[in-house]
């Protein structure tokens, strides 16, 4: 299939695309860590972070407020989803709309040396954090045998 976009996209969308060829699409460092536009509808961008003993997600989710976010753990799938409360009819015609965001969701798939049990997270500032702890895998020499 022929396509175009990929001329005009930024060097980490094409490396993205090479690796997604290896890597689920839906993966914990996959395509969605890559992908190259600000925000697609209802999905909010994310920054995924590796620390020594945890992860760190941090979700755009601008104009939410903490009670209108929720997060789901099933198996090692994390979900975000933000929803506006009813507005009703507290705002004027609008003339024009470049943003409005009144539901997002972002799903993430966890690595399996996740300590899912221990994850938690906090907003400020329109930026969700979630943490995730996880174990290193040990490391261990291997004899070599003649």
């Amino acid at each position: 299939m022929f396509t175009t976009n990929k001329i005009h996209r930024g060097a980490f969308a094409r490396i993205g695309d090479r690796y997604n060829r290896f890597i689920d699409p839906h993966h914990f460092l996959g395509r969605s860590a890559l992908d190259d536009s600000w925000m697609t509808k209802g999905k909010p961008k994310a920054n995924l972070f590796e620390h020594e003993d945890e992860y760190q997600i941090k979700v755009a989710v601008p104009g939410f407020t903490k009670n209108e976010i929720n997060i789901y753990l099933e198996d090692n799938l994390l979900t975000v989803e933000c929803k506006k409360e009813d507005l009703g009819n507290n705002y004027p015609k609008a003339i024009r709309m470049e943003y409005g965001y009144d539901q997002i969701s972002r799903r993430f798939v966890l690595p399996d040396n996740a300590k899912t049990e221990e994850v938690h997270s906090s907003c400020q500032n329109g930026v969700l954090t979630i943490v995730v702890p996880f174990e290193r895998d040990e490391v261990r020499a291997i004899k070599v045998e003649s």
